[in-house]
């Protein structure tokens, strides 16, 4: 499936867009954990205390 890209094109970039952006929350456990050191308890409890998910709250 084609994905939409810049109007414009850089001399020597074949396409600008190589993926699709992240979805909500992707990342989360890699930056909460792998990058600033949570624990795994600490992560799922922010995840069950509905600070962190991958969906926005009332959808």
């Amino acid at each position: 499936m084609p994905l939409p890209s810049l109007p414009f094109r850089f001399v020597g970039i074949d396409r600008w867009l190589r993926t699709p952006a992240p979805t909500l929350g992707q990342h989360n456990e890699l930056v909460l954990c792998d990058l600033l050191g949570l624990s795994p308890g600490e992560f799922r409890e922010l995840e069950t205390d509905q600070v962190i998910g991958k969906r926005p709250s009332g959808l």
